[in-house]
């Protein structure tokens, strides 16, 4: 086998395992590398999971973090709409 003959798992699958580690780990922000177990057929392994990853290789990574970052300052405030007449205690940075 090559690399050439590497076939992704499908998108819905790599992220229902993202969604699993996400809640077992208590992470929001993480990556992870599976392999396919060739001799299993179908079966993957998480073989690697990284709590702080680096981003640069990542297309337009600048803007997935921003928009991370703002629904994680914001999330409380689309929850208790009344928090909005009490005041933010989220600092907002320009």
């Amino acid at each position: 086998m090559s690399l050439e003959d590497a076939v992704m798992p499908p998108a819905a699958f790599v992220n229902q395992i993202a969604g699993g580690l996400r809640r077992a780990l208590g992470l929001q922000l993480f990556n992870f590398d599976m392999i396919r177990d060739v001799r299993a057929g179908d079966r993957y392994l998480v073989i690697d999971i990284n709590y702080f990853p680096g981003y640069a290789k990542m297309p337009g990574y600048e803007t997935v973090l921003t928009d991370f970052f703002w629904e994680m300052v914001h999330k409380d405030d689309a929850a208790d709409p009344e928090k909005e007449e009490k005041g933010s205690n989220h600092a907002v940075v320009k």
